[in-house]
């Protein structure tokens, strides 16, 4: 039976979140009094920031500063689930046996010489002009 890898990645801080975290023990945390625990008041999780984004990319696209390579380089670095999906089909494209021909109709690139000079010679001999012949020797 074939293994297979498991990759884990830890989430880097929310873009969206408009304060940091709080330590142990600061002013705010559970169970000073008269202050909330971060999780009793509604914050922007999973689908609320999917949409802060999204509406940020239509902004973006509408003022005309959206950059598409920027976009995917940020995509790429932020989503574990994308750079995955992307290096398998990647992987799939690659890992083809060489006895199955993908391409057809390729042209090689191993040309002989003298087949090349050759070519060229017919070109350049086509685009003169047609040579006048000179008139047969008269017979007396």
């Amino acid at each position: 039976m074939e293994g297979r890898q498991v990759r884990f990645q830890l989430a880097p801080p929310s873009p969206v979140r408009s304060e940091p975290l709080r330590a142990a023990g600061a002013p705010g945390t559970p169970g000073t009094p008269g202050e909330e625990h971060e999780l009793e008041a509604p914050a922007l999780q999973s689908s609320l920031a999917l949409s802060l984004e999204l509406q940020n990319a239509r902004a973006a696209v509408a003022s005309g500063h959206f950059d598409a390579a920027k976009a995917v380089e940020e995509q790429l670095r932020k989503s574990f689930q994308t750079r995955c999906a992307l290096e398998e089909t990647v992987a799939e494209g690659l890992n083809v046996p060489r006895s199955k021909r993908l391409y057809r109709d390729l042209v090689s690139l191993r040309v002989p010489v003298e087949q090349v000079l050759n070519a060229a010679l017919r070109e350049k001999q086509a685009m003169l002009p047609p040579q006048p012949r000179a008139p047969p020797p008269k017979r007396v």
